[in-house]
Formats: structure tokens, C-alpha cells, sequence
């Protein structure tokens, strides 16, 4: 059977061309998979500046706390002064 005849050139044909649709979606999905990866890099700095600005922010915001909490201590101990030396006054 495979010595005179067998014509195999279109399942050889078949055969390229599937060969060919495989190459060109690999190529495809490799240009995916560097864009995608492109974009996790890009993500992942914003991330870090963003973690950053984020720790700023909070620092920023515990010392001006503490300057709120420290003016009313002071306040208040003013306050203190006023009405001891008031109430002996009288």
C-alpha cells in the first residue's frame, strides 16, 4: 500500500496549516503574555508609590493629631490656672 501510491499531500497540507494557525496563535499569546506582564510591572510601581504616599499620609496625620491633642492639654491647663486664681481671688 505505501510503496506506488498513498497520496498523502493533503493531509500533509492539513497538517502545515494547522501547524501554521498554532505558530501564529503562540506568537499571539506571547505578545499577550509580555504586554500583560508590561502592565503587572506597571501596576506594581504604582502600587509602591502609592503604599508610600500612603505611609506620608498617615505620619502626617498621627503628628498633627498629636499637635491637636497636645494644644487642648494646654488648653485646658490654662483653663485651670484661670479658674484657681480666679476662685482664690475672690
Amino acid at each position: 500500500m505505501g510503496i506506488f501510491g498513498d497520496d498523502r499531500s493533503e493531509e500533509l497540507s492539513q497538517t502545515k496549516e494547522g501547524l501554521k494557525k498554532s505558530e501564529a496563535a503562540r506568537k499571539r499569546l506571547s505578545a499577550d503574555l509580555a504586554d500583560a506582564r508590561s502592565q503587572i510591572a506597571e501596576l506594581s510601581t504604582r502600587l509602591a508609590q502609592l503604599t508610600a504616599d500612603l505611609g506620608r499620609v498617615q505620619s502626617a496625620l498621627r503628628k498633627a493629631r498629636q499637635r491637636q491633642k497636645a494644644s487642648v492639654e494646654r488648653a485646658n491647663r490654662f483653663k485651670a490656672k484661670l479658674v484657681n486664681t480666679s476662685s482664690t481671688g475672690l
